[in-house]
């Protein structure tokens, strides 16, 4: 009985970190390749029923250098999008962290890449991009229609319930 019970705690643990470390695998998504991720100028992006099934059609990104735009994901917190030619930034409220960025618009999209540090242990490191977003401008507002995060060298998208939400541009 003394060694029964370490065998079957032993047998049972093990069992338990497997299908966490295998229900992990099976929830990642297909990563988003730069070709796939290409605009196309008739797209009509249809939000999720978290977004109340409206839809969004494309406008032309005139002029973005020297714009402030804001996100509330939550109450009191701010998320803040500064694009200018010299320095582009992220703030997330939700981390209390900038982010450096840098943007780039191809027909009526607009990308950006948010950097973060290689090393979260020494900075000596550098920074590299950890996430990529795919903004469509609608009316007044900027409407994040896609995420990827950095994981293991490939980029995999975030889940419906993070996307489309509303940037509004700061006067």
């Amino acid at each position: 009985m003394k060694h029964f019970l370490p065998l079957a705690f032993s047998v049972l643990l093990f069992s338990c970190s497997t299908s966490v470390k295998e229900s992990t695998k099976t929830e990642l998504k297909e990563p988003i390749e730069q070709s796939s991720i290409k605009p196309s100028t008739k797209e009509v992006t249809k939000a999720s029923e978290l977004s109340k099934k409206r839809e969004f059609q494309k406008q032309p990104l005139l002029q973005l250098n020297n714009t402030i735009w804001v996100n509330s994901p939550f109450p009191n917190c701010t998320d803040t999008l500064s694009i200018s030619s010299n320095e582009s930034y992220y703030y997330s409220c939700e981390h209390e962290l900038d982010y450096d960025v840098q943007f780039r618009i191809e027909s009526d999209t607009l990308y950006i890449d948010k950097y973060g540090l290689v090393s979260e242990v020494s900075a000596e490191l550098g920074s590299e991009v950890k996430t990529k977003y795919k903004f469509i401008k609608s009316e007044d507002l900027l409407i994040l229609v896609e995420i990827a995060h950095k994981y293991q060298d490939r980029y995999n998208p975030v889940g419906e319930e993070y996307l489309y939400q509303e940037f509004k541009q700061l006067e």
